[in-house]
């Protein structure tokens, strides 16, 4: 009975081992178990038995793809899509194989077929998404990675691609979006932790930057990246010795990290210390020869790197395919070396190119802008003023420096923080932080400004003190503390209200020359008017329509300054700018060079020289060019400037 039994079984051995569909199921089971090498004899066996076996052809192909061997697993692949045309699964594998060999073209053309098979494949949608990604098909990825989304929700890899490409597409608060939602999906993954706050590094969200590189410290304290973000995020607050410590210790950990470079470079050059800065710049550049943001801050920070050689280098990197942002770096860069160089068609053609790519993405309204300068007319008036003379705070603190930016405002807050009973605030946010959260704060229906209607004094006076406890914050001992960010001259009606007694100085310069500097310069906060001559002649009519209005209605003591003139008559002006702020006269105000304190504009370097004239008439060097702006800043209204 026994020997019966043992040859029924070896009857039944020989049976599966001549029957196809059994040798297959096998292989696929081994194969399901991570036994390669088992898998791969089955399916060749398979074959041997029945040449035209699809699936055994597409399996075999998938297996030899993990074994690394993509020459042999497209071979089998593309037997199976011959077999099977109908397959959306073969055409898809087949397509992965394509893609990982950089047969880019071949590779989409299969996912297409394999989404045409079936269109609700995600994993097809995604992997097409790839080969759009790396062809820099940007708009397209995007489309691909939400399609895939869209079918499988929960689908992880293409949240994180999604981001990834939102970033390069330079949509970083979509990117932002999209990977706080693949973070709350899988939380405390180092992948998407590091993707998120390299994403709200792009964004400039730099304090919730810093809460995810906090996360990733902790699981990691020698994280290079993290600390890399947090020196980013001490930057912004001001807290430069923290913030130079942090990049230094990025720099410790990851001596090739080229961000990690360059970000103690820009802390650097905030502090003054050029030559320390571009040695970390050109650190940045020896481990990473085309990093744009290193290229960009170098020819910021120095002149000696504004040579046709280096020129020629940024020339160079400008063929590849970056992203808008980076591709927006060099040719900035490369605008103010061939400035320097008087090359002056070729620095517009860059700066042109710069300005159009930025532009792109965020498109100035004219329309809107001159209704946000008809609502702020509408909503202060002499009579607001006259009505409300008890509202406020009475303290002289605040001096507040504003105009066009390029304007003069650095210089004359740099003039100003050298007097001993002064103190530089440089770019404040308090005061447009207290306008934009004011309807809430009235709990009014109506935006700001017309809310303003509804202020009490009570209000007006605690509005006063929060203003107030941002400049202890910057210092709390100095008579006098500046805020030069110039776009406070949108909330001067406010300013006027919650400081009747405050020192309001309005920077001045050239029309021409200002409007050309705004295009010639790229802003640390993106001023989406300065990315055309006709939306920075626009802005600048509004500008000084405003300005005009302002002059007959505010209650403030307001001093013009004018750029020329103090380029002119250095002391002269100086001497009047202190004067208006209630100090004594001290020497020191006239080598404000030599003052030493952090600067964040885009200043840095050229406060911390002495005067100098190249800049009055600048414009003059590129005038064939700027036949937009002249005629779009004619018949201004106002005397602003």
């Amino acid at each position: 009975m026994t020997k019966e039994i043992r040859v029924a079984s070896k009857e039944k051995r020989e049976a599966r081992s001549s029957d196809p569909a059994a040798l297959f199921a096998q292989a696929l089971s081994a194969h399901q178990a991570g036994r390669l090498d088992e898998a791969e004899a089955l399916y060749r066996r398979t074959l041997r038995l029945d040449p035209g076996h699809a699936e055994a052809h597409n399996w075999l192909g998938v297996a030899r793809q993990q074994q690394g061997d993509g020459g042999a697993a497209l071979e089998y692949l593309r037997k199976a899509v011959a077999l099977a045309p109908g397959s959306a699964d073969f055409a898809n594998n087949l397509g992965i194989t394509e893609l990982k060999l950089g047969e880019l073209e071949a590779a989409a053309r299969s996912f297409e077929k394999a989404i045409a098979l079936n269109p609700r494949l995600a994993q097809a949608h995604y992997n097409l998404g790839l080969v759009c990604q790396k062809r820099r098909q940007r708009a397209r990825a995007i489309a691909c990675f939400r399609q895939a989304i869209a079918l499988v929700p929960n689908y992880a890899n293409a949240y994180l691609s999604l981001g990834n490409a939102l970033s390069d597409a330079g949509l970083h608060d979509d990117a932002v979006a999209v990977l706080r939602r693949l973070a709350a999906m899988a939380p405390n993954v180092p992948a998407v932790l590091f993707n998120l706050a390299t994403a709200l590094k792009a964004a400039r969200k730099f304090d919730e930057a810093a809460d995810v590189a906090r996360q990733i410290l902790a699981k990691d304290p020698n994280s290079s990246f993290g600390h890399n973000i947090m020196a980013l995020f001490l930057w912004t607050i001001r807290q430069h010795e923290a913030a130079e410590a942090s990049a230094r210790r990025a720099v410790a950990i990851a001596p090739n990290d080229a961000d990690a470079h360059c970000t103690l470079g820009k802390v650097l050059t905030t502090l003054g210390r050029f030559d320390d800065a571009v040695a970390s710049f050109e650190a940045a550049l020896a481990a990473q020869p085309d990093f744009p943001a290193a290229i960009y801050q170098l020819v910021l920070a120095t002149k000696t790197h504004s040579t046709p050689e280096f020129a020629a280098r940024i020339e160079s990197a400008l063929k590849a395919d970056w992203p808008p942002d980076e591709k927006i770096m060099l040719h900035f860069a490369l605008g103010k070396i061939s400035d320097d160089l008087g090359n002056y068609a070729r620095a517009f053609e860059n700066y042109r190119a710069g300005n159009e790519l930025a532009g792109a993405k965020a498109p100035f309204d004219a329309g809107a802008w001159m209704a946000n300068v008809d609502r702020a007319i509408s909503a202060f008036s002499a009579d607001f003023f006259a009505s409300r003379k008890s509202f406020g705070n009475d303290s002289r603190r605040p001096v507040f420096i504003v105009g066009m930016p390029r304007s003069g405002t650095t210089l004359v807050e740099q003039i100003i923080a050298s007097h001993p009973d002064a103190a530089a605030g440089d770019e404040l946010e308090a005061m447009p932080d207290i306008a934009t959260n004011l309807p809430r704060r009235l709990k009014s229906k109506m935006p700001y400004p017309a809310c303003i209607a509804e202020i009490d004094a009570a209000t007006a006076r605690e509005l006063a003190a929060e203003y107030l406890a941002a400049l202890d914050r910057v210092d709390k001992h100095a008579a006098r503390v500046t805020d030069k960010l110039p776009l406070n001259f949108l909330n001067l009606g406010l300013i006027a209200l919650l400081f009747p007694h405050a020192t309001v100085i309005h920077c001045r310069r050239d029309p021409m020359d200002t409007c050309l500097s705004c295009y010639f310069a790229r802003f640390e906060h993106q001023l989406n008017f300065s990315f055309g001559l006709e939306s920075l002649g626009a802005y600048y009519r509004g500008y000084r329509r405003l300005m005009g209005f302002w002059r007959k209605v505010l209650p403030v003591r307001m001093l013009d300054v004018d750029y020329e003139e103090l380029i002119a008559d250095q002391e002269a002006v100086s001497r009047r700018i202190i004067a208006h702020c209630g100090l004594e006269w001290d020497d020191r105000c006239l080598a404000f060079h030599k003052t030493e304190r952090p600067v964040m504009t885009a200043s840095a370097w050229q406060v911390r020289q002495p005067l100098y004239k190249t800049a009055v008439e600048r414009w003059r060097n590129y005038e064939s060019f700027l036949a937009p702006l002249r005629a779009a800043l004619e018949g201004m209204e106002g005397d602003g400037s």
